[in-house]
């Protein structure tokens, strides 16, 4: 099938992310059957479709209990309840798979909870009660309750709760991507949405050659883990990205999804850009004026001269930077000055102040 046809269906795993969307579009209509449910008990007496009749039930030593005879609307509701629960257990077992240690004992809680008045309900359903006609499905929330307990303070259940991944991702600064084995677009968060021409999660299922073409050519056939900078036509104008690109494989040669990650690093590029203009434009200004600056390290080696200070001492600024001043200043004893308050300047004990010495200019004067 074409992704029109078929835009979202759960032919892999890996296309856990557009399923997951799917289950959060349509979760409204787990309410329509248990309101139905609730109406049709409410108005019983008008219609006798969920329960049929009343019986009464005489047990041993005159006791006696009313017994409500099943019509089909219960049983419908029995069948799509036990559907939900299934479906229930089913992702709960997803995320048992998925998960780390401490919550996968926190899964197993729940689920022993959930089983007591599971399996009692199904024995009363189908009359396999150990005291006959007694419904043992609000005792057994008894031990539902000593299990939540029990998984409360033992694995911490309720109190460390697993984290939503997708809600991670969807708000994150750097625009999140990902492709499944078929280089089909199955997540798109709200930053990426933005980055390219507001694609929304209506686009999950579609090609990424078409969703998202240039990206998509950047990204070619690779199926190795790289990093690399593109540029994109993002609100009008090129922006700048760092694009990450991770594949990921089921087993050792088997290719099931590629997460992208862009980071928007225009902002930064501009940055060190006028830095370098006003790095460029300072150094003409320096060059220009007829005064000598220069800057030495503290071994007492140039690390900048104007071509004021350069032509002075008849070097080439190329040739005066790495210069050592000892071989410039005229007494030994000078330099060694000079050298001892710089580093004691440099320990923060003292401000270098003025200081006067003669030096040997470019004609050896």
């Amino acid at each position: 099938n074409s992704h029109r046809d078929n835009p979202c269906g759960m032919a892999n795993w890996e296309e856990f992310f557009c399923f997951e969307d799917r289950i959060r579009r349509y979760r409204w209509l787990i309410w329509i059957e248990p309101i139905i449910a609730s109406c049709l008990i409410v108005t019983h007496e008008s219609h006798r479709v969920y329960w049929t009749g009343l019986e009464l039930l005489h047990l041993a030593e005159g006791t006696t209990v009313a017994y409500m005879t099943p019509g089909p609307a219960f049983w419908v509701h029995v069948v799509i309840a036990y559907a939900t629960i299934v479906g229930g257990i089913g992702i709960l077992g997803a995320l048992f798979i998925k998960s780390p240690g401490l919550y996968r004992g926190q899964i197993t809680a729940t689920l022993v909870s959930l089983s007591f008045p599971l399996v009692a309900n199904i024995l009363h359903l189908a009359r396999i009660e150990p005291v006959p006609n007694f419904d043992l499905t609000p005792v057994s929330f008894t031990l539902t309750c000593a299990t939540i307990g029990f998984g409360f303070f033992r694995f911490r259940l309720f109190d460390i709760s697993p984290f939503a991944t997708d809600a991670i991702l969807e708000n994150v600064s750097e625009s999140v991507v990902v492709l499944d084995a078929q280089d089909r677009l199955v997540f798109i968060n709200q930053s990426a949405s933005g980055a390219f021409n507001d694609i929304t999660t209506d686009d999950v299922g579609r090609p990424a050659a078409e969703a998202i073409p240039t990206l998509y050519q950047q990204l070619g056939d690779a199926t190795e883990h790289n990093q690399t900078e593109i540029v994109l036509e993002s609100d009008g104008r090129p922006r700048t990205f760092t694009l990450q690109h991770t594949p990921m494989f089921e087993k050792k040669d088997q290719l099931t999804v590629r997460l992208i990650v862009l980071h928007d690093i225009t902002d930064r590029i501009e940055m060190e850009e006028a830095l370098l203009e006003g790095e460029r434009k300072l150094r003409q200004t320096v060059n220009a004026v007829t005064d000598i600056i220069f800057s030495i390290d503290l071994e007492g080696s140039f690390t900048f001269v104007n071509r004021a200070g350069a032509r002075m001492i008849g070097l080439t600024v190329s040739q005066a930077v790495g210069t050592n001043i000892e071989k410039i200043v005229v007494r030994k004893s000078d330099f060694v000055y000079l050298k001892s308050e710089m580093a004691t300047a440099a320990t923060g004990k003292r401000v270098l102040g003025r200081y006067e010495y003669p030096i040997w200019g470019r004609k050896g004067e």
